[in-house]
């Protein structure tokens, strides 16, 4: 569930700070792994908590970043780094490779239209720009419902009672045209350079703009045992690195 927070959709006050996540990284869910994997588990005493600032994101607040050096990023559970401290997402360790402050929008479970809600509230609101914009697209056939004024769910594949719509709507190119329409309004309101990650690899094309992941990058699991872990997203930080450093940061 995520709510309106100062024109930005982001986590209620009630999830600002907390051990755990959702039903993917449970606390009942680490204790069944714990007990399968034992005290050698890398996450057995690697404690940590999911913290989100005013906006619920979990970034630092807007007025600690150097809005004159810094990167935003955006996405799903991937970019949020769900399952993982937040210095191990690739966000935290690409701005320190690039020696950039960075600021997180990224909001796990949500669909290409809040991400696009919110880089445009950004631009919109915010004065200062990033020097680069990274976008981790994610799948066509999530999308946002609002139930009341303040009160945002993020539906999926996930939801049983969403398949009939879900399968109609994919059959009929609802998803994908609507996705298309929206990274086509991002790329011609955003003018600093863009990033954009594809889901899958599902753009499969080949420019500066698109970085698509090879196979070798993802080779371990984050506590939830679900998304990317900690050397996968430093396999992702350091690949991103070397991309951005050939077309955009020449001189980094």
């Amino acid at each position: 569930m995520f709510t309106f927070n100062s024109s930005f959709i982001g986590y209620p006050p009630l999830l600002r700070v907390s051990d755990f996540h959702g039903k993917s990284d449970s606390q009942k869910k680490f204790m069944i792994s714990l007990n399968t994997k034992g005290p050698e588990w890398e996450y057995a005493k690697l404690t940590f908590n999911y913290t989100r600032n005013s906006y619920g994101h979990r970034s630092k607040e807007l007025t600690e970043i150097n809005s004159d050096n810094y990167i935003l990023f955006t996405g799903c559970s991937l970019t949020e780094g769900i399952g993982l401290p937040i210095e191990n997402r690739y966000s935290n360790i690409l701005s320190n490779l690039l020696q950039c402050d960075m600021y997180n929008l990224a909001l796990g479970g949500t669909g290409n239209d809040i991400i696009f809600y919110n880089l445009v509230t950004w631009f919109s609101l915010i004065k200062t720009k990033p020097k680069l914009v990274v976008i981790q697209w994610t799948g066509d056939t999530r999308f946002m419902v609002s139930p009341s004024v303040n009160h945002i769910v993020a539906n999926g594949p996930w939801d049983d009672e969403c398949q009939t719509f879900i399968t109609s709507g994919d059959i009929h190119g609802y998803f994908n045209s609507k996705t298309t329409i929206l990274k086509k309004l991002i790329r011609n309101i955003i003018d600093v350079p863009i990033i954009e990650i594809p889901f899958m690899n599902g753009d499969n094309i080949q420019s500066k703009n698109t970085f698509n992941m090879t196979p070798n990058i993802n080779v371990d699991l984050a506590r939830d045992l679900m998304h990317p872990g900690i050397k996968s997203n430093q396999n992702l930080a350091t690949a991103l690195f070397y991309h951005i450093k050939k077309y955009y940061f020449s001189n980094t």
